[in-house]
């Protein structure tokens, strides 16, 4: 039975930016992503070796998968699906998503080498993957005959384990690092959000920032460093960005913003996010304590979805994705690419 262990929180400090050295660096790297002759497409997750996963949709209202990997595009589609939407690829080319059929409700796939596999959790009625690490261990959501959400993870082993954060209404589980480590959200009795962790031995941690009133992780790396958000109004849209790093809460706030987001961290602590002024958007990398800001040139917004080891960064802007490389290349350790 997993254990529940209160985070004691050590040490919690905030980082305000005034002023931000601002690039599109001329040095970068920049691939443009869409699918070609669509209405509409973008880009959702990529792996260490910059395969990349999205999805597009035409003139009618499916939506469609696609893998994208050195200048070449192929489709990810559920067979006889009207929607399909890939969520997260790891580093052996393995994809996880939804698929629906007409108006039917979402559920989940894995397509691995070219073969494609309904994830049920047994017993469930409804099934929701949002991750999948190196070791082909899937974490999502279950509803079960009573309607109520539980988290899951469903070992590469073939063994499955129901994730049920103690006390909660419900469990999300979102992101699972390479050993096996797992964050993401419950909901308690008053419907607050609350961030937590879970490790590979199945110990729970709450993930909450101080003086919060909702929590909830978007990344975590394999040294264990958790990326999220969080709001002191639960009842406001206003949220800002947090780092936890060895017991230690930093909070990422850009000055005058309208709220920010943490959407990536890779293996050498390097985050990717977003910050908004008004209904502008721009994508910012934190870096060794500094702060770039990424906006393409001539675009009315710009926002960064995720890093990987190699220091190179997939976003979105106006006219669809992008894949931005040789950002810090030359500091990386070649010999950790998360493989």
């Amino acid at each position: 039975m997993p254990r529940h262990v209160n985070l004691i929180v050590l040490v919690s400090s905030m980082i305000v930016f005034g002023s931000m050295s601002t690039a599109f660096a001329s040095s970068l790297g920049f691939t443009k992503i869409t699918y070609p002759g669509v209405l509409a497409s973008s880009v959702t997750a990529f792996n260490n070796h910059d395969q990349v996963i999205g999805q597009y949709s035409g003139y009618v209202a499916d939506v469609h998968g696609f893998f994208y990997s050195s200048g070449k595009f192929s489709n990810i589609e559920y067979p006889k699906a009207s929607w399909t939407v890939p969520i997260a690829i790891n580093n052996h080319g393995q994809v996880v998503g939804l698929y629906r059929y007409a108006e039917s409700n979402f559920n989940s796939f894995l397509y691995s080498s070219g073969v494609f596999r309904s994830i049920d959790f047994p017993g469930a009625t409804r099934t929701l993957v949002s991750d999948i690490n190196n070791n082909g261990d899937i974490i999502g959501t279950h509803v079960d005959g009573s309607n109520k959400w539980h988290g899951f993870v469903m070992h590469s082993t073939g063994r499955h384990q129901i994730i049920e954060y103690p006390g909660a209404v419900a469990t999300n589980p979102t992101h699972i690092n390479n050993r096996g480590d797992i964050v993401g959200y419950y909901v308690d009795n008053s419907n607050i959000y609350h961030g937590f962790f879970m490790s590979s031995t199945g110990s729970f941690h709450t993930i909450d920032f101080p003086l919060a009133q909702i929590s909830i992780p978007d990344g975590i790396n394999d040294h264990g460093q958790i990326i999220g958000h969080y709001r002191y109004d639960a009842s406001g849209s206003l949220s800002h960005c947090f780092l936890y790093s060895k017991g230690t809460f930093k909070s990422i706030q850009f000055s005058d913003d309208n709220g920010s987001d943490c959407t990536g961290i890779n293996n050498h602590g390097q985050i990717v996010g977003n910050f908004y002024k008004g209904n502008v958007g721009h994508g910012v990398l934190y870096s060794s304590g500094k702060l770039t800001v990424f906006d393409i040139p001539n675009s009315s917004s710009t926002y960064l979805d995720a890093i990987n080891n190699k220091g190179h960064i997939l976003g979105r802007y106006d006219d669809g994705g992008f894949l931005a490389t040789k950002v810090n290349e030359d500091k990386q350790d070649k010999n950790n690419q998360g493989e």
